[in-house]
């Protein structure tokens, strides 16, 4: 896993590094953008696990390039757990009575790109979508035994959210968004048919 989050993390970087060669002004507040946001997201349609997740984050990097358009990186981190009691469950060569411990833990990489609207000099909302992958793993222990998966999937994210500055010329500020995630992960055996969730993330921005 920590080979996959470096990878992750460099590609990204490979990304970012090339865009900030050059400077596109415009009334968007920022020509670079770094931000890191809490984020918590809420599985959908999933019968594996449907419990919220409060261990996420979520790295990312914008490039203004038009007046009100801006194009990016971004990485992100969840941790989905859920607690099932004790409970029998019927099998083909007969019976076992357990409890469960359900994992999900996913790492989505994309690209991005962020469409602003006029809100005034301090307050930025925006439209986004972002395409890549998602790199999951999702874990079952039962009894004194556990049964580990892996997969990847391709992600769609559209969003909507808000940059709200402190003062007019201040280099960072806050930012609050939404959004609907869906990557097409599969697992037959835990019964994923895709993962799905609607997100809400908090953080902070550094602009330049």
């Amino acid at each position: 896993m920590i080979r996959n989050i470096t990878l992750s993390i460099l590609i990204l970087l490979a990304f970012a590094l090339p865009a900030s060669a050059q400077s596109v002004k415009g009334p968007i507040p920022f020509d670079n953008m770094f931000g890191f946001a809490w984020d918590v997201n809420f599985p959908v349609g999933n019968d594996f696990l449907d419990k919220t997740s409060l261990y996420g984050f979520k790295l990312e990097y914008r490039r203004g390039i038009k007046h009100n358009f801006s194009v990016g990186t971004e990485i992100a981190w969840n941790s989905y757990y859920q607690y099932v009691p004790r409970t029998t469950y019927q099998l083909k060569d007969g019976a076992i009575t357990t409890d469960l411990y359900k994992y999900i833990y996913t790492l989505p990489l994309a690209v991005n790109a962020h469409w602003y609207f006029s809100g005034g000099k301090m307050f930025y909302p925006y439209a986004g979508l972002a395409l890549g992958a998602t790199y999951s793993e999702q874990d079952l222990y039962y009894n004194t035994y556990v049964t580990e998966v892996d997969n990847w999937g391709f992600l769609i994210r559209p969003e909507i959210g808000a940059i709200i500055k402190p003062s007019e010329h201040s280099g960072f500020g806050i930012l609050v968004g939404a959004r609907y995630s869906y990557s097409t992960n599969k697992e037959d055996d835990f019964k994923i048919d895709g993962l799905k969730s609607v997100g809400l993330q908090l953080g902070v921005v550094f602009m330049q």
